[in-house]
């Protein structure tokens, strides 16, 4: 009888585990659309400068985060006054 209990304890361990990975895998899906998009909109701002701009990901403990840099996105951050047309004209159709 103890053995069934901890065959069914190993089962629940490695589905959970198998669980974690995959919704990591989801984080990780859309945080890869989310950096297409955002590169879109940077490239389509009106910006007399050179278009410095990085956009990507990194792990901060369970979260991922999508992280933009350069001095495009500090033009864009203080009130510029561009903006991207309102949804769904401001996503890309993948």
């Amino acid at each position: 009888m103890i053995t069934n209990i901890d065959t069914v304890i190993s089962q629940v361990k490695k589905y959970q585990s198998s669980i974690d990975g995959k919704q990591r895998l989801v984080m990780k899906r859309l945080s890869d659309i989310g950096v297409e998009v955002s590169v879109s909109a940077f490239t389509a701002v009106p910006y007399d400068g050179e278009k410095d701009f990085k956009v990507g990901t990194h792990w901060e403990d369970n979260k991922l985060v999508i992280e933009a840099t350069g001095d495009t996105v500090l033009f864009l951050e203080f009130g510029t006054g561009v903006f991207q047309p309102p949804y769904p004209l401001s996503l890309i159709h993948i």
